[in-house]
């Protein structure tokens, strides 16, 4: 029998940049360590893994957005940001299996958009009058969430698949982790740090997978 892995990579990116003050940007290593992490929850268990489906979003490339204040232009240009993450997709889509020479990984991307505005933070705080330069485009990432939870049903619904470990914290999948465990999927919830566990979640999974952000993700993997 199989399990597979599925991990919201916003949720481990920014659990990461929070954990180091932002002095740390996701690679690579990190989502490895996730996932030997996890490896090594299995290794009494004879099922192997499937696949690690991995949901994130490219960041916006070049384009505008008009300022409601003033009505002026406002450049989105294409970042080191979104070069970043282009690499980081490209590494994820060529990394080979440590135990085989097949890509266990499979990238699912959704997109960000500019839905709204907001007033800056640091204006707020200080009460400024607001300006054109106290704004800025608020990004929503759109789709993600979709895929996953559609990625959940459809693996849960395939006899060969016993297990699916899931990092996340948010709840809004409760719906579909349930559909998942009267098909009789084993949901493991994998997340990091105590603190951070959605009570909602922690009443429907059969088991918790608790990383600690800086030693089991950042620093080495040492479940």
């Amino acid at each position: 029998m199989k399990y597979s892995i599925l991990i919201d990579g916003y949720f481990l990116e920014k659990n990461i940049e929070v954990a180091t003050n932002g002095n740390t940007k996701i690679t690579i290593a990190h989502i490895q360590n996730v996932c030997r992490c996890i490896f090594n929850y299995n290794e009494n268990n004879a099922d192997e893994v499937d696949k690690i489906y991995y949901y994130d979003s490219l960041p916006i490339n070049v384009r505008y957005e008009v300022n409601p204040i003033n009505e002026t232009k406002y450049k989105i240009s294409r970042s080191k940001y979104f070069n970043f993450k282009v690499n980081l997709f490209n590494d994820l889509e060529n990394a080979p299996d440590e135990r085989n020479s097949d890509c266990i990984f499979k990238l699912k991307l959704g997109y960000i958009e500019a839905s709204t505005w907001e007033v800056k933070e640091d204006f707020v705080k200080a009460g400024h009058i607001i300006r054109s330069s106290s704004v800025r485009p608020k990004f929503t990432q759109k789709c993600v969430d979709v895929e996953l939870a559609l990625d959940l049903v459809l693996l849960a619904q395939k006899e060969e698949i016993k297990r699916l470990f899931i990092m996340t914290n948010d709840s809004d999948f409760s719906p579909v982790i349930k559909y998942a465990l009267e098909l009789g999927t084993r949901i493991i919830l994998v997340t990091l740090n105590d603190i951070l566990v959605s009570s909602r979640l922690k009443e429907i999974v059969d088991d918790i997978i608790c990383l600690d952000t800086k030693r089991d993700v950042i620093l080495t993997c040492e479940f």
